[in-house]
């Protein structure tokens, strides 16, 4: 299998997220817990792909009023929910940026392919978390209009990194949405950072090296 691309998942592959710390904030202005706001966001959207950043500011925006007008929030609140940037509870796990210096190193194209979309674009998580500059593609859910284990995401994202299916690595750390990566034809790998590595399990991304290294994947000739 030629290798030319590897695609990550971002939450808990290459971001961690303080979902307690998110949960707290939001549960302080509303009072709405994150899986409710969630649902609401999604029937908001009722299926359509916002794919274009400036429509995507302008729904949340609009999205986020929307709720406070309906729970009645008072001014301060509404400023406040409308306001809220979820990044600020994102960092990147020590492990992220190396891998993907070492996967841009051999020439591989690199993605990002999440279904945590709510709120926040994913190329501003990866901002947040110095990554973005890595990333040739992210896509999210909402962007595709299409979720993981759906095989359209494995292809969308693809598509967009101009490759095969077949010739991608893939990380997640989901172990259904990693099993629907390998039907898709990738060559894919679960990220458990809390047990041991194992045939198609890795602790975390430093083992990206030797994944490469075994699919022969040599450093890109440099100018």
């Amino acid at each position: 299998m030629n290798i030319h691309a590897a695609i990550f998942d971002r939450d808990g592959v290459l971001i961690s997220f303080d979902w307690e710390r998110a949960q707290d904030e939001l549960r302080r202005i509303t009072r709405l817990p994150m899986d409710e706001l969630g649902h609401r966001w999604h029937a908001w959207r009722a299926g359509r792909a916002i794919d274009d950043e400036i429509d995507e500011f302008e729904q949340i925006r609009a999205f986020l009023s929307n709720v406070a007008r309906e729970l009645r929030l008072g001014p301060k609140a509404h400023d406040e929910l409308v306001r809220l940037d979820y990044t600020v509870f994102a960092e990147g796990y020590t492990d992220a940026r190396p891998a993907l210096e070492e996967a841009r190193r051999r020439g591989l194209k690199v993605g990002v392919l999440t279904n945590n979309s709510m709120l926040v674009s994913p190329r501003r998580m990866l901002l947040r978390a110095a990554l973005d500059d890595l990333v040739d593609v992210a896509l999210s859910s909402q962007m595709i209009g299409a979720a993981k284990p759906d095989p359209r995401a494995y292809r969308a994202i693809a598509e967009a990194l101009g490759v095969a299916t077949t010739s991608c690595l893939f990380f997640d750390n989901v172990a259904p949405w990693v099993e629907a990566a390998r039907c898709a034809g990738m060559r894919a790998y679960l990220v458990d950072r809390c047990g041991e590595p194992r045939e198609g399990v890795v602790r975390d991304l430093s083992s990206l090296a030797a994944i490469l290294d075994e699919a022969g994947v040599c450093k890109a000739e440099l100018g």
